[in-house]
């Protein structure tokens, strides 16, 4: 797959069919990411994937935490929306819609559905060493970067979860992540499933009218 095709059709996946990935896939899908480019090559990024037994504990354990926390990152929640329609918690209104068709609220998709990774087969867990200055979580943003483009070359659907980081306790507990390291980005991954409608949502992006040019 073309480079600039990737990134024109990478989208985030949020139904995923149950059937597992084969390891030899991940592993080939880790090795891509593995190329990133970090600051003198450190590499700080320690990864787990979780997938099985294991990953359903996890998501059982993740909503629960949810409901008796209630610390969530639904769009909108207690943010003020940008007026952008191309970014921030408006742009998410084609979702809500389909969402509402079949009876569902966005912020309990959202939210729970994070807890769950959506359904994925497997969860890959990106850690750096905790205290770990600004740059490094850079080095784990391009890490991620490779990561989801490799899987979306592959036919692999991913969605990053964000809100995990707000649960890294339960997150640890169950990766048996020794101490001295901290979660960095967590990434829903397995096979999109084509006959769920939330697949066929495609968030808006900024034109170039926002870019300031400077000569």
């Amino acid at each position: 797959m073309d480079l600039t095709e990737a990134l024109q059709e990478r989208r985030s996946c949020r139904a995923f069919r149950p059937d597992p990935v084969p390891r030899e896939e991940i592993e080939a899908v880790l090795a891509d990411a593995a190329r990133a480019p970090s600051a003198v090559n450190l590499q700080p990024w320690r990864v787990w994937v979780c997938t099985g037994a294991e990953l359903e504990r996890l998501r059982r354990d993740l909503v629960a935490r949810y409901r008796e926390r209630q610390v969530g990152c639904s769009p909108g929640g207690g943010q003020r929306p940008r007026l952008d329609p191309g970014s921030g918690p408006g742009s998410f209104g084609g979702l809500a819609e389909i969402l509402r068709a079949r009876g569902e609220d966005l912020g309990t998709f959202i939210n729970e559905g994070s807890c769950r990774l959506y359904g994925a087969p497997a969860g890959v867990f990106c850690f750096l060493e905790a205290g770990s200055p600004p740059a490094r979580r850079l080095d784990c943003g391009i890490w991620l970067a490779y990561l989801l483009l490799s899987a979306h070359a592959r036919g692999l659907g991913t969605c990053p979860v964000g809100l995990l980081l707000a649960y890294e306790d339960v997150v640890r507990e169950h990766l048996f992540v020794p101490g001295g390291l901290e979660l960095a980005a967590a990434v829903a991954l397995g096979r999109p499933d084509p006959d769920d409608p939330v697949n066929a949502f495609r968030s808006p992006r900024r034109g170039l009218g926002e870019v300031e040019w400077v000569e």
